[in-house]
């Protein structure tokens, strides 16, 4: 009798290790790696035959009692994860960050960093973003989105991306790689449609120096709140390049295989090839691309001068 009580004990304790474990628990392995997707558009936006030049700030997690890496809840059975909470393998305001500056580089425009001269800068807060998966999954993003004119601070643009949606798993279920390809088509939809709200905010920021491939100007995109219109910036820049400053220099780098995703410290600030400025000194620069190893090297960056490196990464 007493070793059937300590056999069920056994197999009880077995159980609750196996399903009833909170995500960020031992199951921490679980948590969910999002890649930011980004789509560049026919023709990059350009200002009097210059880049844009821009400062992406760190967003901010404005979501009411949630943690930075906790998404929603799991109501349902998942074949391959265990536990009751989802959770990113980051914090949600890095992720939307991350996938602005890689958006921004795609249609174009030259992230620069703090100190750098700039067009002007984004800043962001996250309002919503959320997964809950249960009989039918629902996914919300939400995000405040405001651009400043950068040399007075002005406030020249402002919207509220949102992406909502709901869907049956099927009848076989969700996977972790099911939820997690949802996930990203949502960032996916909150990229595009940030893009298209840009695009059509700068031609009305800089009506007299932007040019743009599009054959219509949209009046409004699908899914996007203006909280402020657009505020023309009528001063022009020289079309001819400007001489650089004595305190920033370049950084050209290529990669093989090329798009590994290059950060400044841990700010994204594109797909490698790629050509940034930034204030001289020791920058240190991390390369990451999926079946790859990462790799982390210190750059000299030289006062109006460009550094540049080629880079083999190494398969993992």
């Amino acid at each position: 009798m007493r070793a059937g009580i300590v056999a069920a004990a056994l197999a009880a304790g077995v159980l609750a290790a196996c399903g009833g474990l909170p995500f960020g628990g031992a199951a921490s392995s679980s948590a969910l790696h999002v890649d930011p997707s980004a789509h560049a558009a026919a023709r990059p936006l350009q200002r009097s035959g210059q880049p844009l030049r821009a400062r992406v700030a760190d967003f901010s997690d404005a979501r009411r009692g949630a943690g930075s890496r906790r998404i929603g809840s799991i109501k349902a059975t998942v074949r391959d994860m265990f536990g009751t909470e989802l959770l990113l393998d980051r914090s949600v305001e890095s992720l939307l960050s991350e996938v602005t500056r890689a958006q921004l580089a795609a249609d174009g425009v030259q992230l620069v960093g703090p100190g750098s001269a700039a067009d002007f800068t984004v800043e962001g807060a996250v309002k919503a973003f959320s997964l809950d998966v249960a009989g039918r999954d629902e996914r919300h993003i939400a995000v405040e989105i405001t651009l400043r004119e950068a040399q007075s601070g002005q406030v020249i643009w402002a919207g509220a991306i949102a992406e909502q949606d709901d869907r049956y798993a099927g009848v076989s279920g969700n996977s972790k790689a099911s939820i997690t390809a949802y996930l990203e088509e949502g960032v996916a939809s909150y990229a595009n449609r940030l893009s298209a709200a840009l695009r059509e905010g700068l031609l009305k920021i800089y009506p007299d120096s932007v040019e743009s491939a599009a054959a219509a100007r949209l009046s409004a995109v699908p899914g996007v709140t203006t909280l402020q219109a657009p505020v023309p910036v009528s001063a022009p820049v020289p079309a001819a390049p400007v001489k650089p400053s004595a305190a920033v220099g370049h950084f050209s780098v290529q990669t093989v295989p090329p798009r590994a995703r290059v950060y400044v410290g841990d700010v994204y600030y594109g797909l490698a090839p790629l050509r940034v400025e930034l204030p001289a000194g020791i920058a240190t620069f991390s390369f990451k691309l999926g079946g790859y190893r990462s790799v982390t090297e210190k750059v000299s960056i030289r006062p109006g001068e460009t550094t540049e490196l080629e880079l083999t990464l190494e398969k993992q």
